[in-house]
């Protein structure tokens, strides 16, 4: 039986999903963003391939999530 069910990719800052496997649901895609930005507070920063540094606050609003 075909799986019919809408999945959901979060694409980062650098224009990459933030992990292989596409989310069940799109609040898990929003509660891996919220984790995904979670796991740079300590440093305060995300530095992205081009060498920009995106503070904390700012990575949700540069991340995306796209149905797959």
């Amino acid at each position: 039986m075909k799986d019919n069910m809408i999945r959901f990719v979060v694409v980062g800052p650098d224009e990459i999903p933030i992990r292989e496997a596409p989310f069940k649901s799109e609040q898990a895609a929003r509660d891996a963003i919220a984790a995904f930005a979670k796991r740079f507070a300590l440093q305060g920063y995300y530095r992205d391939a081009n060498g920009e540094a995106i503070s904390v606050e700012d990575i949700p609003s540069r991340c995306r999530i796209e149905p797959v």
